[in-house]
């Protein structure tokens, strides 16, 4: 009794490959994803820093327009 394996090489031979490709995915997989959630973490981070940087400059803005409100205030 053959096998239809055994009465074809050339689907044996696929069969191999789909294993393969499933073995090598099944490896690699997890270290894709925590390189790709480590590069999202770098850019949260830089994205957090440059949000830092406009809230201070907004707050600089805010201290000159009032300094300047308040000088007006006092002259007039």
């Amino acid at each position: 009794m053959n096998t239809i394996v055994e009465n074809s090489p050339v689907l044996a031979f696929f069969i191999f490959l789909g294993v393969l490709a499933i073995s090598i995915i099944w490896i690699a997989f997890p270290f894709l994803v925590s390189n790709g959630f480590s590069r999202l973490q770098k850019l949260l981070t830089r994205q957090n820093e440059l949000l830092d940087k406009i809230t201070e400059r907004q707050n600089e803005t805010n201290k000159a327009l009032q300094w300047i409100v308040d000088n007006w205030s006092s002259r007039s």
